[in-house]
């Protein structure tokens, strides 16, 4: 009813502040369909003033029928504001034309009960926002006069519209009598048109998705991998497309409305890019990767080792990927930013990636091989190393070796065979073979963030040092240095309490996807005895070859599936 308050105080101030509400009108405004309409049609029972005006002037030709006005424009399918405000607007139209008709009724009846002579009267509603002007003629009375259309423009100047008036409706209507107890559209405003933002068309995808489509991961590298996009200085790696500017509007009053212009698309310009002289085009600054990091793009540089690295090198750290044609022997460190290629073998050595490390020939760990990538992790084999990836390892065969997988763990190329050693992954295993006909152990853990878990650990372990340290220092002489040294630790401390607190929160997030859907599972063409599957603290152990088996868990125990 708010609504209905408002359009009867809008009018019954500006119209009736003396003067009584007919009977009819007085129904109208406290009836429940005062501002009911059918589509875009203006509904009057037969009670109405407006109906009432149209029997006299019909000669009661029309007498108890009701009315019905179209308030669509005659041109045009619709109207310059949004939807939203049209029951609103309609229902002031329609009360405007009620109050319009209870007004010419009053004046035309004398005292007498006689007809007063009234000239055509000329009805013109502006709605809200200035955009629309209806117009409606009523009749004249007596020995009233017929309408001109110097009247006619001179009501609307009166009702200060001068902009969007339809002169051909309007010349055409004052040459018929047809026009009475109709409803026009005199005048049309002219919306704001938004400028469209401006865009950018990239030239190199913004996600990769790793596809393992290589029969033999001996010959994979790079490329085959998809896993970096080669960019030579100066391409362009994405055109920009500029904002246009928006087109103003105007009212029927002929007020300017301002248009929005469209705003600037964001340039994702990262590191070894740059907007070229013509704003239109992200180019690359020099030779490398392209990839999409976070939310711009980058280029990253290429170290290509020809020869092989060995302890006497040191330890290589790089901001990029690294292509090392050859080995990485014994005692050697390697750290990247980005992707590690390594052409030839891995032995007993130490190497970290930001993203992928790809192992064309193998690795042969000597147990005391680490690799660490913080995507996957691609080798020809895994022969007595340890493995942490946060995304997948894949690998021809798997032997002996401790494996940390936040996602999954797959053997299904080449040999494809799992043998002895401890697998441990987030969601699932597969290979052609588990375990081996000797029997020997083959430990494969399903669930949890086996890399996180791994960190986790380090963390308590290093945080029982730190505060065994505090304590020690505790107990010495209280000096500048001893302080100094309490300080460090306890800032220590508060960095690995907050790794932790990182740490436990992906758990929670992984316990939680695990519940909606649980992939945790052991699928191989053939397990042999010594195989042991755990989830959950649950095993289930192989006792005779299974040939085409699926593990898993299904209502609390684990078992084949």
């Amino acid at each position: 009813m708010d609504l209905y308050n408002k359009i009867i105080s809008r009018f019954i101030d500006s119209y009736y502040e003396d003067q009584p509400l007919s009977g009819a009108l007085q129904e109208i405004i406290c009836s429940a369909d005062m501002d009911k309409y059918y589509g875009f049609e203006l509904f009057f029972p037969p009670e109405n003033d407006i109906c009432r005006l149209r029997d006299i002037y019909f000669y009661k030709t029309h007498a108890g029928s009701s009315l019905c006005l179209n308030a669509l424009p005659q041109n045009k399918s619709s109207f310059p504001f949004n939807m939203e405000n049209i029951h609103y607007e309609l229902s002031l139209l329609k009360l405007d034309i009620s109050v319009e008709a209870n007004k010419r009724l009053c004046r035309m009846y004398k005292k007498d009960n006689t007809f007063a002579d009234l000239d055509e009267y000329i009805f013109i509603h502006r709605s809200c926002n200035n955009m629309v002007a209806w117009i409606m003629f009523f009749p004249p009375s007596g020995s009233g006069k017929n309408i001109t259309i110097s009247k006619i423009n001179e009501a609307l100047a009166d009702k200060k519209i001068v902009y969007g008036i339809d002169n051909e409706l309007l010349n055409s209507l004052i040459k018929t009598n047809d026009r009475y107890f109709k409803l026009f559209v005199a005048a049309l405003g002219t919306p704001a048109v938004k400028g469209k933002n401006g865009d950018v068309i990239d030239h190199y995808p913004r996600e990769i998705r790793n596809r393992l489509d290589v029969k033999e991961l001996a010959k994979a590298d790079y490329i085959s991998l998809n896993l970096v996009l080669n960019i030579k200085s100066g391409d362009v790696i994405c055109d920009i497309i500029p904002p246009d500017k928006g087109i103003n509007g105007c009212t029927v009053t002929g007020k300017t409305i301002p248009a929005i212009n469209g705003t600037a698309a964001e340039i994702p310009n990262g590191r070894n890019t740059e907007i070229s002289k013509d704003g239109l085009h992200l180019i690359s600054t020099q030779n490398g990767h392209v990839e999409f990091s976070g939310c711009e793009f980058q280029v990253n540089p290429i170290l290509d080792i020809e020869e092989n690295v060995n302890a006497s090198a040191g330890n290589i750290k790089f901001l990029g990927d690294i292509h090392i044609h050859g080995d990485v022997c014994c005692g050697a460190s390697i750290k990247a930013t980005g992707n590690i290629q390594v052409d030839g073998v891995i032995e007993g050595c130490t190497i970290e990636a930001g993203k992928n490390i790809v192992v064309s020939s193998g690795i042969q760990g000597q147990n005391s091989a680490v690799i660490k990538a913080l995507k996957s992790v691609y080798s020809k084999y895994l022969e007595n190393c340890t493995v942490y990836a946060k995304e997948d390892v894949y690998a021809d065969c798997i032997i002996g070796c401790n494996i940390f997988s936040n996602g999954s763990v797959k053997a299904v190329t080449g040999m494809g065979a799992i043998i002895g050693g401890i697998i441990r992954s987030s969601k699932e295993v597969m290979a052609n073979s588990v375990g081996s006909k000797t029997e020997k152990t083959t430990s494969v853990f399903l669930g949890g963030l086996p890399c996180n878990d791994y960190e986790r650990d380090k963390i308590i372990a290093e945080l029982k040092k730190i505060n065994t340290q505090i304590q020690t220092l505790e107990k010495e002489p209280d000096t500048v240095q001893t302080r100094t040294e309490i300080s460090k630790l306890k800032l220590r401390t508060y960095a690995a309490r907050m790794k932790l607190e990182s740490i436990d929160k992906d758990s929670r997030a992984s316990l939680k996807a695990q519940s909606v859907k649980d992939k945790r599972q052991l699928i191989c063409s053939s397990a042999y005895p010594g195989t042991v599957v755990s989830i959950d603290y649950r095993e289930f152990r192989i006792h005779r070859i299974e040939h085409s088996c699926t593990i898993g868990m299904l209502n609390g125990c684990v078992c084949r599936l």
